[in-house]
């Protein structure tokens, strides 16, 4: 029995060394070890960009932020087909213009916005702790599946940076000093790049307010230069208000209507995947270990004192952890819609709020901090992996299915994509290297009756001016045509297939796609 106790004391003892030497060195090292992880991100991230194939959300981004003015962005967005913000199509075009028109340059905004956040939060959590949990605190997103939206041209990366970017700026402004005043500058900066790269945005306001309300409890008094550099959340709402009222009025119902469930999701869909599960057991397995052999040790190592986030910091943290909820009630009694990645700066709570957990569980040696980052090193290059073998089976799948219509389209007869994404990816592909012609049958009051949404056939109809999309109104089509053929898995999104049959059209499979099973039926009208 002794002899065991005197193996876990010696374990132990190990441990702390071997932990507080690495935590030296990296304290010693941060600037550097941080511009080398933010240079590895951006190229790791850049191969993914450049890797995976654009895909039905980005092809919005594309041919609206390809057109020639701003004037021209701006009267696509009158129209109410797109619900991002005139700004978020500004940079995009931006990149287009100055980088070419590749997935790659189109993706760089995003790039460099979750580089932002990682640089935030590293500085939030190393202020408050140490740089190994900095550290911590920047590997935690790369294995959630908010990393990725790094490589996603659409807003939500952007809106991760500039939300992160806020936070921090709120942290100096709180602490005072001679820069608070630039400092709250920072805020209202920060708060208008990202409710102008997504208006849902400003759910940021949320653990902002509700932080700095207990600040100013704990200080009674209101601090106004924090407070009112809040409302630079507030300007893009105000520039932009034409084209919110106009999109609120397209789609008479949204396709993610929103519901607490939907919140709940959030974390099952955001945070818990098996990547994450992995990191969570192993961490888990850590701490365990560690506190086993400290109670079974006699450790004479004293603690060292833990000093407290400020109360205010943390209620804003846990807010914002929370702002799923809130992103829920803001669809309810405004915006009609609502699904998980429009409240994904929760991501930014839940990773500092890992951080400053590890750095009170240390209170000897950074063991918990050093195995964190070593694990999530790990799991991080094992996430990168899966990325890449996924966007490359994405790209096989998308050729695959224009050689399999390729082959059929010679029989003559018009090829009619079952599903709009699916429609929208093929026909921007065959444009772009050249493929069968390609259609999608649109009818907004079928999709309702099949579906309970109108907002993907609307928004297919409304690019049809700028993109190389061959749409036809259901009714006329199918009546003009005894028969055509019919491509799709035939389950989500695909209300045609549903009514074809009701209305006793011969619906019979004609070939299967062998890579990924989706099927091509003739249909014959009766």
């Amino acid at each position: 029995m002794m002899n065991g106790v005197a193996s876990a004391g010696r374990a132990l003892s190990w441990l702390r060394s071997a932990a507080r030497a690495l935590a030296a060195a990296v304290d010693r090292s941060a600037s550097l070890l941080l511009a080398a992880f933010l240079a590895v991100l951006v190229a790791a991230t850049a191969v993914l960009a450049d890797r995976a194939p654009l895909w039905n959300d980005e092809l919005f981004t594309y041919y609206i932020g390809g057109l020639p003015t701003a004037g021209d962005v701006w009267s696509e967005l009158a129209t109410g087909v797109e619900q991002t913000p005139f700004s978020f199509y500004l940079v995009t075009q931006a990149a287009l213009e100055v980088l070419g028109k590749a997935p790659l340059a189109m993706r760089v905004p995003e790039i460099l916005g979750f580089a932002l956040m990682s640089i935030c939060v590293f500085h939030f959590v190393a202020r408050r702790s140490s740089p190994v949990y900095g550290f911590v605190a920047i590997l935690f997103p790369l294995v959630t599946t908010a990393y990725g939206y790094a490589y996603e041209a659409r807003a939500y990366a952007l809106v991760l940076g500039f939300s992160a970017a806020a936070l921090l700026c709120w942290q100096w402004a709180t602490e005072g000093g001679p820069h608070r005043r630039l400092a709250a500058l920072g805020i209202a900066l920060s708060l208008a790049a990202a409710v102008g790269s997504h208006y849902y945005a400003v759910l940021m306001l949320v653990p902002l307010l509700v932080g700095e309300a207990g600040r100013s409890l704990s200080r009674r008094r209101i601090d106004w230069v924090v407070v009112g550099s809040f409302s630079g959340a507030l300007v893009p709402l105000l520039l932009f208000s034409p084209l919110i009222q106009a999109a609120q009025g397209y789609s008479t119902t949204f396709w993610a209507r929103p519901t607490w469930n939907s919140a709940v999701r959030f974390y099952l869909n955001l945070l818990l995947d098996r990547t994450l599960l992995a990191a969570a057991g192993l961490i888990f397995v850590v701490i365990f270990t560690f506190t086993v052999l400290r109670s079974s040790s006699r450790s004479s190592d004293r603690q060292r004192p833990f000093v407290r986030p400020p109360d205010h910091e943390l209620l804003a943290l846990g807010t914002l952890v929370l702002l799923p909820f809130f992103g829920v009630l803001l669809g309810k009694l405004v915006t009609g819609g609502f699904t998980g990645r429009y409240a994904l700066s929760a991501v930014i709570g839940v990773t500092v709020l890992v951080a400053l957990t590890a750095w009170w569980a240390d209170r000897e040696a950074p063991i918990v901090g050093v195995s964190l980052m070593v694990v999530l090193t790990v799991l991080a290059g094992l996430r990168f992996s899966t990325r890449y073998d996924q966007a490359t089976r994405d790209e096989k799948e998308q050729i695959q299915a224009l050689q399999f219509l390729e082959q059929h389209s010679r029989a003559g007869l018009p090829i009619v994509i079952s599903s709009p994404h699916d429609f929208f990816e093929l026909s921007h592909r065959a444009a772009e290297e050249g493929g069968p012609r390609l259609l999608y049958l649109a009818d907004p009051a079928l999709a309702v009756k099949y579906l309970q949404t109108d907002a993907v056939d609307l928004g297919v109809l409304g690019l049809e001016d700028i993109a190389p999309l061959r749409v036809e109104p259901y009714r006329s089509f199918v009546a003009s045509h005894s028969r055509f053929l019919l491509y799709g898995e035939h389950g989500a999104w695909d209300w045609v297939t549903s009514a074809l049959r009701a209305q006793g059209a011969d619906v019979r499979v004609a070939a299967r796609n062998p890579l990924d099973g989706d099927v091509l039926v003739e249909v014959r009208r009766r």
